[in-house]
């Protein structure tokens, strides 16, 4: 390893993500303490969830949590144990502490999982699985196993400082044809069954699996979607259908991690970020659209809606506030602006 300084449903999921934020993450530290050290494990779409959170952190004065994320394309969480200890089977990217971008954001799979967990303790661990594979749309005793043999792997590495345990509910696909034909093949082209498919997969999860907190980039993303920015978005918000579009909506990505993950340890609330970004992209594939004053306290709205209701797809319309209930349990709430 050649790096040294590195890496009812609805009823019953409101209560498990409410009850999920619980331990390590929860212990408040300050400027004046330890350096944070997260890291993120899963595949492209870990990746859009923390591409920005490197210049969020710059923008807010956050300089005491250093980020790592292990992203292999594609795999799903029992492919991460099947070639644990295996090298050259992931990339590593990281950011230290005060760094206002990812320093390595190289797609190589040149790493081993084991040694880059077992480079140093762990405040926190984030897994997530693949929510365009099968894998997240039923538990099985697969899934199962290989969740429970992570964790006691993560727990075994450094027995004297467990970290807390986070899964990334990451995002589902855009309602375009693009390089997405799951949507249709399995979800009849709607996202939102998609969504609420996925979500089941949360019951089971937290109740038998030590997980300490859910973050509802899922629900984010669909908040996100239902607002005016996806008015005349050509991609439902995403880049190709499947990632995130690589401005706005990975910021609304991001900004549901911070909520969950960062806010209860750093005392600051992604409320208070100021944070643009200027890079345009129109071309399917790379779509990216700016992170602006006024768009970017939408997406944090989104996140934040998501936040308080994980189970529910929230929608700003100015027809005031109601509830529509699809045929399959998915509830909207809209709110006025």
């Amino acid at each position: 390893m050649k790096h040294t300084g590195i890496i009812t449903i609805l009823l019953a999921l409101t209560s498990l993500f409410a009850s999920c934020d619980k331990g390590g993450a929860d212990t408040p530290i300050g400027p004046e303490d330890m350096t944070m050290n997260v890291l993120f494990i899963g595949n492209s779409l870990t990746a859009d969830a923390v591409e920005h959170l490197p210049r969020i952190f710059k923008n807010m004065g956050i300089t005491n949590v250093n980020l790592y994320a292990v992203y292999r394309g594609g795999f799903t969480l029992p492919r991460y144990v099947e070639v644990y200890d295996e090298p050259n089977s992931c990339a590593l990217f990281y950011c230290r502490a005060g760094h206002e971008d990812w320093e390595v954001w190289d797609v190589k799979q040149d790493d081993c999982l084991k040694d880059i967990v077992n480079l140093q303790p762990w405040d926190v661990i984030s897994i997530q699985e693949h929510t365009g594979a099968e894998e997240a749309w039923s538990w099985t005793g697969r899934e199962e196993n290989a969740i429970k043999t992570l964790v006691e792997r993560f727990n075994n590495a450094h027995p004297d400082h467990l970290p807390t345990m986070v899964y990334l509910m990451s995002h589902v696909y855009g309602n375009v044809r693009y390089q997405n034909n799951v949507l249709w093949e399995k979800f009849d082209g709607d996202n939102n069954k998609m969504w609420e498919t996925c979500l089941g997969f949360i019951k089971p999860l937290k109740e038998r699996i030590p997980i300490n907190t859910i973050i509802p980039c899922a629900t984010a993303v669909q908040n996100l979607r239902t607002s005016e920015l996806n008015w005349t978005h050509p991609m439902d918000m995403s880049r190709d259908g499947v990632h995130s579009d690589k401005g706005i909506t990975r910021f609304c990505e991001a900004a549901t991690v911070f909520q969950m993950v960062f806010k209860p340890r750093l005392g600051k609330d992604i409320s208070d970020c100021t944070y643009t970004y200027d890079v345009s992209n129109t071309e399917r594939g790379s779509l990216c659209t700016p992170v602006t004053a006024e768009n970017r306290t939408i997406a944090i709205q989104a996140a934040n809606d998501a936040v308080k209701e994980p189970t529910k797809i929230t929608v700003h319309d100015i027809a005031g506030t109601k509830t529509v209930f699809y045929l399959y349990p998915v509830s909207i709430t809209y709110k006025n602006k």
